[in-house]
């Protein structure tokens, strides 16, 4: 590689964002497009991944080798807000970029091209439009130009004007072939037979809190047993991670925080309780099943994080002090489902490895 530094930083920027606009990240822009030929060897034949470099965007092509609950968009909670963003993006790509539409011409759109039929006077329906549209404008796939979409849900005749940016025809990954010919949702992802296992092992180890051993991952716990040195190596060279592999969890880990990247737990007061019920997971004597796994009960988990909360409670913020305990462990048991530090099964809650290498304390000032 030229510059290991400039590819660190490149790679880094591709896999935290979805994509690289021109007009807003120019730097960032023109240093991925002046090492383009080693990031899409690398990604390719590290990753699994394409990387498509157009004149306004760059966007690294994320399909996952294990793919995971929690990798859906955080702010959809239901299927059907995924099938209205597919139809709404189906609209943009024939308005195409550049011209204006109406709040009432997307609306009257989706009424003709939804597989079920919607009816806006419902709150919830209008409710769900207003989640996707601010799904794209995040996304930089829409701009607003007036109005205010968001006040839809409450008054179905608001009104708002939109346009579709480049970038709206290419977030949907295009395929050569109709995927009703496809008998497997797994033809959709890219792995050379000669470097199947480390794709899948560099690739997790990137884009998801950790690899767990399980009866599925034996071959790449093997791998990364044999290639320890060369996985650490490889994510000291091309990340600001260190790898790190125990008997049932392999991740990387970061010793210092960086704005604008996304941790495990994050900063908030839930994360901070988060830490604190790790601290109680690994010290608690809980036992564990042949790959590390904790198995709770529902009952089990609200101890353990009112156990949490009560001996903390003079240092948490009055929000958590005044919630009840059980809609607290509830909301906290709903964040580890969408981080992957926990499952929930038929019997309880399995609580993955990840979650038992949290630990934090609050210190009081004095």
């Amino acid at each position: 590689m030229k510059n290991d530094e400039d590819i660190r930083i490149c790679l880094d920027a591709l896999l935290e964002n979805r994509v690289i606009l021109d007009n807003k990240q120019s730097e960032l822009f023109r240093l991925i497009k002046k090492n383009t030929s080693d990031l899409r060897k690398l990604c390719l034949n590290d990753l699994g991944m394409r990387l498509i470099v157009n004149a306004h965007f760059i966007k690294l092509e994320k399909i996952p080798e294990y793919p995971q609950s929690f990798m859906g968009i955080e702010n959809f909670d239901e299927v059907e807000d995924y099938v209205m963003f597919a139809c709404v993006m189906s609209f943009l790509e024939e308005t195409g970029p550049d011209t204006p539409f109406l709040l009432p011409d997307l609306t009257d759109n989706l009424k003709r091209n939804m597989p079920v039929k919607i009816d806006w006077t419902e709150f919830q329906i209008r409710k769900r439009l207003v989640r996707v549209i601010k799904q794209l404008v995040e996304l930089s796939v829409i701009n607003v130009l007036d109005g205010n979409y968001d006040e839809f849900d409450r008054n179905e005749n608001e009104e708002a004007l939109f346009t579709a940016t480049n970038y709206s025809r290419y977030l949907l990954r295009r395929f050569p072939e109709n995927l009703q010919n496809l008998e497997s949702w797994e033809q959709l992802k890219f792995s050379p037979d000669e470097h199947a296992t480390r794709i899948k092992v560099i690739q997790s180890l990137f884009i998801s809190p950790g690899i767990c051993r399980t009866e599925e991952t034996e071959e790449l716990f093997r791998y990364m047993r044999n290639q320890q040195k060369f996985l650490i190596d490889y994510f000291e060279r091309y990340s600001y991670y260190d790898f790190e592999l125990s008997k049932d969890l392999g991740l990387l880990v970061s010793h210092n925080r960086r704005a604008q990247i996304k941790y495990i737990p994050d900063n908030s007061s839930a994360g901070d309780l988060l830490m604190i019920v790790g601290d109680k997971l690994r010290d608690g004597q809980f036992n564990t099943d042949e790959y590390g796994q904790i198995h709770l009960g529902i009952s089990q988990w609200q101890s353990i994080v009112s156990e949490a909360v009560i001996d903390n409670q003079e240092l948490l913020s009055k929000t958590y002090r005044e919630k009840s305990l059980e809609l607290l462990a509830k909301e906290l048991l709903a964040q580890t489902n969408q981080t992957g530090l926990t499952k929930l099964n038929d019997t309880g809650i399995v609580v993955t490895p990840i979650f038992a290498r949290l630990s934090g304390e609050f210190i009081k000032n004095d």
